[in-house]
């Protein structure tokens, strides 16, 4: 991305289209799936509660459809799982 110290903005950035964010979607997918679940299977042992509540889970999501498979995987039923957009 073009703008900062490392890739000014110049004619060559602006002509590269240097000046917009890219995102490579698998790796993303890849990531959620291999590291999110666990991270949330662990996190009531490195944080315990009184456990007087039922645990939900409102995670930032850029799709929707990404948080299912793991929330599900997690135990977490639909009520508890807390999605703002499926996309």
């Amino acid at each position: 991305m073009a703008g900062g110290s490392l890739i000014p903005v110049s004619a060559k950035s602006l002509a590269l289209s240097l000046r917009h964010f890219t995102m490579d979607g698998p790796a993303v997918r890849h990531c959620v799936e291999s590291r999110v679940g666990p991270f949330i299977r662990d996190f009531p042992n490195a944080h315990p509660t009184d456990g007087a509540g039922q645990p939900h889970l409102v995670p930032h999501q850029a799709d929707g459809r990404m948080v299912q498979a793991p929330a599900a995987n997690l135990g977490f039923p639909p009520e508890h799982t807390h999605l703002t957009a499926l996309h």
